[in-house]
């Protein structure tokens, strides 16, 4: 077997384990709202809304640095031509 193989059942395996412990619905309050939804699909839900908050945070968190101005840059002269 290959390593990629061997990851993927090793994956494989985790995910169905997991699957399998959270198969009981559990009550959701939203607002006004009550929500009878499993647990299995309640995870992956909030993963993809973590994993998207954490992306945007980090792009929007970064800043990009100032050019400096134009009098200030270095000259970049065109190499001689043979």
């Amino acid at each position: 077997m290959s390593f990629k193989n061997i990851i993927f059942v090793i994956l494989a395996v985790l995910i169905t384990v997991v699957v399998m412990q959270n198969f009981e619905s559990v009550s959701l309050q939203v607002l006004f709202w009550e929500i009878e939804i499993p647990k299995i699909i309640l995870l992956p839900i909030f993963l993809v809304i973590g994993y998207i908050t954490g992306y945007f945070t980090g792009v929007l968190g970064r800043k990009k640095a100032p050019k400096p101005p134009l009098n200030q840059r270095p000259r970049q002269d065109k190499p001689d031509s043979f």
